[in-house]
């Protein structure tokens, strides 16, 4: 439920525009002058705050100003004042000053209702596109920045592992590890990085990872999705890990021609099939990748199970909530 401040300092217009918004399925907080409506603006985080103009110790311009002095107008709650026919110059300053709107009293209740939904449906798509730059340039970050210092890092500690016959076993051991860890780490940041490009959904950030781990190799992959809810980041997250380790181990382990992948919505669940027609392997104890994507699996309480026979292929089932549950 949208929640709107109402700054009024008359009582016969705060508790009408009070009912009205109410009817409307809004909830509604109401201040009786500028410094009420200063305090709860803060306190109360609203969605939307409708100021009359006019008012005694604090007008509603005084408010918007001191808004726009604590907070970044571009990123703050959209504001639209109230105000008399005869109020042209408080007007234009209120506009001037980051106002998005504003209504001349007496207001007709479907005047009032528009004002308020464009006004939001504006805001919500500035914020969405504020989102959007920002995933972009995190996700440039961490490809350009991060990622790239870590490669440089694997890339030394490979060089250092040609010489690991001069170190003591427990020295080559950790130089092994710390490989296999920056390893994890690149994989993971590449995944992250994918996946927070603007509006990438997570069907089309698993084509375009297949299409890219597969480019050079003769696996052929055949993808089944069908969800039409909304993924949670986590999840998302998650999902494209589990992809990357599973795809890439049938890459290096099972010698596979064929291979499939299904991500289908049940109930309140994602479940997620993974089939190669590789050499297969006898269960036991997990090698690296797997036992990576079991630990992307419990991140999220999800639920894996393996089959695989020799000469015959390998089967993953992962079942994972949609919704992250912390």
């Amino acid at each position: 439920m949208r929640k709107i401040l109402v700054i009024e300092d008359e009582m016969n217009i705060r508790e009408t525009l009070m009912d009205i918004l109410q009817a409307h399925s809004f909830e509604v907080i109401t201040a009786i002058n500028g410094v009420d409506g200063l305090e709860k603006a803060v306190k109360e985080n609203p969605d939307l705050i409708i100021s009359d103009i006019m008012m005694p110790e604090k007008t509603g311009l005084d408010v918007l100003e001191e808004l726009n002095r604590m907070y970044d107008r571009k990123s703050y709650t959209p504001f639209i004042f109230l105000t008399a026919k005869s109020d042209h110059d408080d007007i234009r300053k209120g506009m001037a000053m980051g106002a998005d709107d504003y209504l001349l009293k007496p207001f007709r209740i479907d005047d009032l209702i528009a004002t308020i939904d464009r006004v939001l449906s504006k805001r919500e798509a500035l914020l969405t596109e504020a989102q959007t730059r920002e995933r972009q340039r995190i996700s440039t970050f961490l490809h350009d920045g991060v990622q790239q210092l870590l490669v440089l890092g694997h890339l030394n500690i490979a060089r250092a592992k040609l010489n690991a016959s001069l170190l003591d076993d427990k020295t080559s051991e950790l130089l092994v590890r710390s490989s296999e860890l920056l390893e994890t780490a690149i994989d993971e940041i590449r995944t992250l990085s994918h996946i927070m490009v603007a509006k990438r959904t997570l069907e089309a950030s698993a084509r375009d990872m297949i299409g890219k781990i597969t480019s050079n190799c003769q696996l052929e992959v055949c993808l089944t999705y069908q969800c039409d809810t909304d993924i949670d980041f986590e999840i998302k997250y998650q999902v494209m890990n589990i992809l990357h380790e599973a795809f890439n181990n049938i890459l290096k382990h099972a010698e596979a021609s064929e291979a499939s992948l299904s991500i289908m919505e049940s109930g309140s669940d994602l479940e997620i099939e993974i089939k190669d027609n590789g050499k297969g392997f006898e269960i036991g104890s997990f090698g690296f990748g797997l036992t990576k994507i079991q630990e992307y699996v419990s991140k999220v309480k999800g639920a894996f199970h393996i089959e695989s026979e020799l000469e015959r292929g390998t089967f993953i089932f992962i079942r994972l909530p949609i919704k992250y549950l912390e």
